[in-house]
């Protein structure tokens, strides 16, 4: 009730309550927007995405940073992660098709033996990475983890004299310079220079601080960031909304653990009239006293002293419940399972697990779809570009259609084994022989391409056949017309 609502239920008590009735009406209608005593202090502050997030992105960074290194759940949650989202890389697949519509092989198998040396690497050495020490797919991982703690992260395409002339850099943002405002008429935001629809032109970065800002124009640098604002442009880490929960969850743990050794060490209590010390009484060099508990200590009585033995109410046994809701929630805000998070499947059957399998899943391919367009795509339209300039890959026609060229590839990214093979396989079956899928959707699902497994299964029935044996795969549980009657179905015959 605001001064003058007090003042009219002075003057008339009558009109005073009414007053207070029709705005507590009026307030209902959205439960969120009351102003009541439970929500009184509840006054946050409207402000555009660099507002709000410029004064704690960097506090959030670091705490972030510190419970990676000393907080298992936030590590179990991001090695869970890694391995979905990454596992053991991305591969690509030149698409480029000649003129009458067919694919060219010729220029498809040369470029993704060139990506291969370059990403991987070769005698040690990786030259893809301007540290010369990590492969493309490490880069990945290095760029995701990155990426969901720190908020956000860039790679600087830097030009080198090697055989292929690209390698990236990794960069971080705390190298961004938030000082300046202003750079020939543009506004600076956190480092981030933007045009007037606040697209990012470049970005200034003080790798040194003894030394002046450097600009590195947005097309020779890639910004990783999920942008939850129209114009946000910069990233603030993803487990900022679980940040408090994980801390206080391990800070809990860990004061139980202290509790149990404390209780682990009190096997008995004396009452007595001449009070003493229960544990061992020593000197230290300062001669002050300490005292000192053992597991199990008992301490002998004097006349008419009583002893109470101990029941301590540690190890808490309400802790795993507990720990199981904290890793639930944490989990929840990453847009992860409790299962996943944990590893801990004891309360799973095969529906629920596979239920919750589906939804990791869709996390999963979200991020993989992240790297694909805003990492993987970019990388190899430069890299390809590379390769066309120094005269390792002939396309006729490429400069006249780059960018045509630069979307000729496919990203098969690693796929997820099935919980139930027999179950999935019967169901992908199915799906396959009434047309609800395709053999292209099945594949790549288990991280597969549809085309090299069937050139490989043809390779080996031809090669069954030269030794005289005839391959069957008995999909589905079904028999052929031409083995109706047999017995007993065998791999080969």
């Amino acid at each position: 009730m605001n001064a003058l609502d007090r003042l009219i239920a002075w003057f008339s008590p009558e009109r005073g309550y009414r007053r207070s009735m029709y705005r507590d009406a009026f307030e209902r209608n959205y439960d969120a927007s009351r102003t009541d005593r439970r929500n009184e202090n509840w006054v946050p502050v409207s402000a555009t995405a660099e507002a709000t997030d410029a004064g704690h992105r960097d506090l959030i960074r670091t705490r972030a940073r510190d419970l990676e290194r000393n907080n298992d759940i936030l590590e179990s949650a991001l090695l869970a992660l890694e391995r979905n989202v990454i596992g053991s890389g991305f591969v690509p697949q030149a698409t480029i098709k000649t003129a009458s519509g067919e694919d060219a092989k010729d220029i498809n198998d040369r470029i993704e033996e060139l990506w291969r040396s370059w990403s991987e690497g070769e005698s040690g050495g990786f030259p893809c990475d301007a540290t010369d020490m990590s492969s493309f797919d490490e880069i990945q991982r290095i760029l995701l983890r990155r990426q969901v703690v720190d908020g956000e992260t860039f790679v600087h395409l830097v030009g080198t004299d090697d055989e292929i002339p690209v390698r990236l850099q990794i960069l971080e943002p705390d190298m961004l310079e938030p000082g300046l405002s202003e750079y020939q008429g543009r506004k600076i935001l956190g480092g981030v220079e933007i045009s007037g629809t606040y697209a990012p032109v470049a970005y200034w970065f003080r790798p040194d601080i003894e030394k002046d800002p450097i600009r590195v124009e947005r097309r020779n640098l890639i910004h990783m960031l999920v942008k939850h604002r129209g114009r946000q442009t910069r990233g603030v880490s993803a487990v900022a909304a679980v940040l408090q929960r994980i801390r206080d969850t391990g800070e809990w743990i860990d004061a139980e653990l202290m509790a149990s050794r404390i209780a682990a060490c009190y096997a008995a209590f004396i009452t007595t009239e001449n009070p003493q010390s229960m544990g061992r009484t020593t000197q230290d060099a300062e001669g002050k006293r300490v005292e000192t508990l053992e597991p199990g200590m008992v301490k002998y009585l004097r006349p008419n002293d009583k002893a109470s033995f101990s029941t301590p109410g540690h190890p808490n046994t309400t802790a795993d419940a507990f720990v199981r809701l904290m890793s639930r929630l944490t989990g929840a805000g990453l847009g992860l399972s409790h299962e996943v998070v944990s590893r801990d499947l004891s309360g799973v059957n095969y529906s629920s697990a596979r239920q919750g399998h589906l939804e990791d899943r869709g996390t999963f391919r979200a991020m993989q779809k992240h790297q694909i367009l805003h990492l993987c795509y970019p990388v190899w339209g430069v890299w390809l570009d590379a390769c066309v300039l120094r005269g390792l890959v002939h396309i006729p026609d490429y400069w006249k259609k780059p960018r045509l060229y630069r979307k000729a590839v496919r990203w098969v990214t690693p796929g997820w084994s099935w919980i139930d093979p027999q179950k999935e396989a019967t169901a992908a079956a199915t799906q396959l022989s009434t047309g609800l899928t395709t053999l292209s959707e099945i594949c790549g699902s288990q991280g597969k391409d549809w085309q090299e497994v069937l050139s490989q299964l043809a390779k080996e029935r031809e090669f069954a056949a030269s030794l005289g044996l005839q391959l069957k795969f008995d999909v589905g549980g079904g028999v052929s017309d031409d083995d109706e009657g047999d017995s007993e179905q065998k791999p080969w015959e």
